[in-house]
């Protein structure tokens, strides 16, 4: 059974369930109205942003149903907006394997909500934030991580010392402005996506993210900021480190962000025991450092590859 003929009869179940929880809700706040808020949303926006008036929407049914109610609630969302997109995926523009991997998303996605997968919470903002950016393309997959049409930051570059802001401003200033650039981010939900984090994954990333920088002009080019950019990983973890040196050895650079949060030291720490036990033994700071890998630069190793890149 495919994913469109699947998404009718768990939008049947959900609606049971959840009017089992209060059935005002189905009119109280219809799932269009909804949609509409999110097709509202900033053209420049991180995957974790939700607006004043989502926010309300949720409270309100979150007050109706309880959290297990609102879970549900994005339950249905969720699928309403793949139903969408599925119908409107042919007529984007992406390059040619863009569309296989959003529908390899929605088949996730779905059979998450099909096989009851997730536990409380799940389909709670923030923690749904990453799905629904997908389903509303606001997020491109890419395979190793997703992109999403961002800015660079400011502020974390805005400190001192005194010679970190002035590299910052002349670095800015060569591109006529802060963006807009392609943001990648990590899904860690998306375990293919995860298994991608070699050379050879990071590649394909490249060259997909080289490809949406050709069919938009005005994009600047690619960045993003992680621990997995640290140089420090060469030594420690050669195989991860790849995923950044490509770039780095290409024209992108490294701005040093300093040490990582509590989020970013999980993350380093807990899927390699080496990691994690040199940082227990103070041989390792996990350290977070910002990647812009400007678009003339990314296009030029693009074109040096072997294989055309995607029309």
């Amino acid at each position: 059974m495919s994913i469109l003929e699947t998404i009718p009869r768990l939008q049947e179940r959900i609606k049971n369930e959840l009017s089992g929880c209060n059935p005002q809700v189905w009119t109280e706040c219809p799932l269009d109205d909804y949609i509409r808020c999110l097709d509202r949303y900033p053209p420049l926006a991180r995957w974790s942003y939700v607006s004043r008036d989502v926010l309300q929407y949720g409270n309100k049914i979150r007050g109706m149903a309880g959290e297990e109610g609102l879970g549900l609630y994005h339950q249905a969302l969720l699928l309403a907006l793949i139903a969408r997109a599925s119908e409107q995926l042919p007529a984007k523009n992406f390059p040619a394997d863009i569309p296989s991997l959003y529908e390899e998303h929605f088949g996730r996605i779905v059979r998450g909500i099909e096989q009851k997968s997730h536990g409380p919470g799940f389909y709670v903002p923030p923690r749904c934030c990453k799905d629904l950016t997908i389903c509303t393309f606001r997020a491109v997959p890419a395979g190793m991580q997703l992109l999403y049409p961002f800015r660079l930051p400011r502020a974390p570059f805005l400190k001192p010392p005194l010679r970190r802001i002035v590299s910052w401003i002349r670095f800015v200033g060569r591109f006529g402005g802060l963006g807009p650039f392609y943001e990648m981010h990590t899904h860690s939900d998306d375990t293919r996506g995860l298994l991608e984090f070699t050379r050879a994954g990071a590649a394909r990333m490249y060259r997909r993210a080289a490809a949406m920088l050709r069919r938009n002009a005005s994009f600047k080019g690619l960045i993003g900021g992680s621990w997995i950019n640290d140089p420090a990983l060469e030594s420690i973890s050669p195989r991860l480190a790849a995923v950044a040196t490509i770039a780095t050895d290409n024209g992108a650079r490294l701005f040093c962000l300093g040490p990582c949060n509590a989020h970013g030291i999980e993350d380093a720490t807990q899927f390699s025991h080496e990691r994690r036990q040199l940082y227990q033994e103070g041989k390792y700071t996990p350290m977070e450092y910002f990647l812009v890998w400007p678009r003339k630069e990314l296009l030029s190793w693009a074109e040096k590859q072997d294989l055309p890149i995607a029309p």
